[in-house]
């Protein structure tokens, strides 16, 4: 069993049971216990089609089923059963964490129109669905048993330490009692396991239990506690500009490339350290890499920052960065791909919820207006494309009134026309001539 699943043999099992269509799944426990590790083992050891969604930035029913969708890589629920077709097949719902009742509605349609397909939710709470079991993923037991000669937390933090060490240690029995006290000090929660791994690099295990030692541990109910004061003690021995990046780096929502992160000033060098601390992760996605950095690493970050004048100064870096990236004659990688609206609505992701805690919603309508034309752009070259129904809930959602939305309202009429909807292409046209007449400004293009 992989090192990251030690202990968690009888949950594997219990979820691999429990899992089946038309069920809702979901793994509870604080953060850093592994929830999304165990999320991802089930649908590689099981062998299953699977469809990852990350639900950690929603915050209303829209981006709820958009994220569903993006994870199908489809634009409709019809699109996504076409997908998926008569196989059994498992979706991951990520950090449901900010679930509410409405969500309900949402899940219920993807149980409808895909009934073969089985859910697995990772949340700290029950989500309170109707055929909802939830499996409790608790931290690993740092005592031993009659039946475990070595509690499931020191055999996991001697795995990550001989692993940060290139497997070049053995641990002698003095190893294992120093093993054993620290696990103890982390509540069993693996996240802060690794984090005392990664220091073992440069530290002895007498070192490390002179900076770890004296740590409080914590309630299990959140992420601080124990992991907080790890988190912080770790602080100390990381690289001043390291750390500086890593606090950086919380101005993103989500994941990000290489390219993103030099907006923010951190290197490729920077990031590889981070990611040798366990701080941050590297996830390989479409011959990228892409990063990011789990939620309560995040959470323990900016609670240190939460007085820091500098946070709103990366963010707005940030989103000018992003803004520069969607321009239809922007840089790469848009201009090597510039019409595939579900890749560029995975970065614009980021970008939206960057101007959403920033506050500039001008420009968060901007970007999505770019987006909604590049798609139109794409639905032009391919009149087939399932994305017209995800334009059409675009264009009518949209409350925005400004002559750049009357271009884009005027290139929907031609999808319209070209998709045979000629009554929306009159909507489209007639909400475009609403908008020139309030803003009393003329239209070029394809409007004139």
């Amino acid at each position: 069993m992989p090192i990251w699943l030690t202990g968690r043999k009888e949950e594997l099992t219990q979820v691999s049971r429990a899992l089946r269509p038309g069920r809702i799944v979901t793994l509870v426990g604080p953060g850093g216990v592994g929830k999304s590790t165990l999320a991802r083992a089930v649908v590689e050891r099981f062998r299953r089609a699977g469809f990852w969604a990350d639900l950690a930035l929603v915050d209303d029913l829209d981006l709820l089923r958009s994220t569903i969708l993006y994870a199908f890589n489809a634009s409709s629920l019809g699109d996504a059963a076409t997908r998926v077709g008569q196989s059994r097949s498992l979706l991951v719902l990520d950090n449901c964490d900010g679930a509410d009742p409405d969500w309900h509605k949402a899940i219920q349609e993807i149980r409808l129109t895909l009934p073969r397909i089985s859910i697995l939710a990772t949340s700290r709470r029950r989500l309170g669905f109707r055929e909802e079991l939830t499996i409790p993923v608790n931290p690993l037991a740092t005592e031993s048993t009659p039946g475990l000669r070595v509690a499931p937390a020191t055999d996991m933090l001697a795995l990550r330490v001989s692993s940060a060490r290139r497997g070049l240690w053995q641990p002698n029995a003095a190893d294992m009692e120093r093993l054993a006290r620290l696990a103890r000090i982390t509540d069993g929660l693996p996240l802060a396991l690794e984090l005392i791994a990664a220091r073992s690099q440069t530290l002895t295990l007498s070192e490390l239990e002179s900076v770890f030692a004296n740590i409080e541990p914590g309630s299990t109910e959140t992420s601080f506690g124990a992991l907080s004061g790890v988190f912080r003690r770790s602080l100390v021995y990381l690289p001043t500009n390291e750390r500086d990046a890593l606090f950086r780096l919380t101005a993103f929502p989500d994941s990000w490339d290489e390219d993103a992160a030099r907006a923010l000033d951190v290197s490729r060098s920077e990031l590889d350290g981070l990611v040798e601390a366990s701080l941050v992760v590297a996830l390989f996605e479409d011959d990228t890499i892409r990063y990011r950095l789990l939620d309560p690493i995040r959470e323990a970050i900016q609670a240190e920052l939460s007085d820091s004048s500098s946070v709103e100064e990366w963010r707005s870096r940030l989103a000018l960065h992003f803004l520069e990236r969607v321009q239809p004659q922007g840089v790469r990688p848009f201009r090597e791909s510039p019409t595939d609206p579900f890749k560029i609505r995975k970065d614009l992701a980021s970008y939206i919820q960057a101007q959403r805690w920033f506050g500039r919603r001008q420009m968060t309508e901007q970007c999505s207006i770019i987006t909604i034309g590049l798609a139109i752009t794409h639905l032009l070259q391919e009149p087939r494309s399932q994305s017209y129904e995800w334009i059409r809930a675009q264009l009518t959602q949209s409350e925005a009134d400004h002559a750049a939305f009357g271009h884009v309202l005027c290139c929907g009429a031609l999808a319209a026309m070209n998709m045979g909807e000629f009554d929306e292409a009159k909507a489209y046209l007639y909400r475009a001539t609403t908008i020139a007449e309030t803003q009393k400004s003329r239209f070029y293009g394809p409007a004139a």
